[in-house]
């Protein structure tokens, strides 16, 4: 979507180009010499094209909220989004020639969320997706590329994490030994707090670590606590 000029016509009009509602390219012009005139022309079709999304999505996928900016507003509710990626930028350039040695190069991409819809449950999320990849397919073309992604809803990523903080126990020695290292408040629930952010990192003094702490976690147990530095 963008305002652009068009070369060797010898005139100073603008021309819009955007994707109206069923995802069709659009190229005209504004009428228009002045610049701003032209974006606030743009911004007015987007609108339009917008309000003609929501209005088919209403109809085609029963309780979607659909939304024009990015999603996560409705942390209750699943997302799927559809997201045009553009490969066609001067950052690729370095790496289009690097890529002609490999098998499939890496390439720098701009990525933009086109439609997003918000729904109560993962089937109501799949059926979206399924629409959206019949409605938006044809976007993808020459360095154009589209992703549909499914999100589940934020609550049910933080129930999980509670979930998985609460499955976590602490030995009295490793609640000792970590006031001793001069923890304070709920030591407890901090602890529980750090073997779940240390999952990743292990020690060879513990399998845990965490900044200057080691832990050592078995059965989801937090048996000891000790510190990384030397004391």
């Amino acid at each position: 979507m963008s305002v652009y000029k068009r070369k060797g016509e010898g005139t100073d009009v603008w021309y819009l180009r955007y994707w109206d509602a069923d995802g069709k390219l659009v190229r005209r012009s504004s009428g228009t010499k002045n610049r701003r005139e032209a974006q606030a022309m743009l911004a007015e079709a987007e609108a339009e094209v917008a309000r003609q999304k929501r209005a088919k999505l209403e109809q085609a996928v029963p309780g979607a909220k659909p939304a024009t900016k990015p999603p996560r507003f409705n942390w209750r509710r699943w997302t799927t989004d559809v997201v045009l990626w553009d490969s066609d930028t001067r950052e690729s350039l370095y790496y289009r020639v690097l890529g002609k040695r490999t098998e499939r190069p890496q390439l720098t991409a701009l990525g933009e969320i086109i439609a997003t819809a918000q729904v109560p449950d993962r089937e109501a999320a799949v059926a979206a997706a399924r629409r959206f990849l019949d409605e938006f397919a044809g976007e993808a073309h020459g360095a154009m590329s589209i992703a549909i992604e499914i999100a589940a809803s934020e609550q049910a990523v933080e129930d999980e994490r509670q979930a998985r903080l609460r499955s976590y126990k602490v030995t009295p020695a490793a609640l000792e030994q970590a006031k001793a290292l001069g923890m304070r408040g709920d030591v407890e629930w901090d602890l529980k707090g750090i073997a779940l952010h240390s999952e990743p990192y292990n020690h060879p003094r513990g399998n845990r670590r965490y900044g200057n702490l080691i832990l050592r976690v078995e059965d989801r147990t937090v048996t000891w606590v000790g510190s990384a530095e030397p004391l």
